[in-house]
């Protein structure tokens, strides 16, 4: 899962690049080390949390919590958890 970037930022293409050495290229996705690339990340992954029926609890905006018919799932950055009732 990718985010992509609102920041304006294009790199020299290096020789990895082979055809495209020394061209201007504009980086469109979300990588690390640009300012805005964690809360692209976090707004990409709290839209794809909504869409499966999270909500993220008010206390801690990271932590998302989902009710099942068996129990809970709770979701914390990449750590998942099932509590189940029975």
């Amino acid at each position: 899962m990718e985010a992509t970037t609102k920041e304006k930022v294009c790199i020299r293409a290096g020789s990895e690049f082979r055809h495209l050495e020394c061209h201007l290229l504009i980086v469109y996705k979300a990588v690390y080390g640009l300012k805005s690339s964690g809360l692209r990340f976090n707004l990409l992954i709290a839209k794809c949390l909504r869409k499966l029926g999270f909500v993220h609890m008010m206390c801690e905006s990271e932590i998302w919590i989902r009710k099942l018919s068996s129990g809970l799932f709770y979701e914390y950055i990449n750590e998942m958890l099932t509590i189940n009732a029975k």
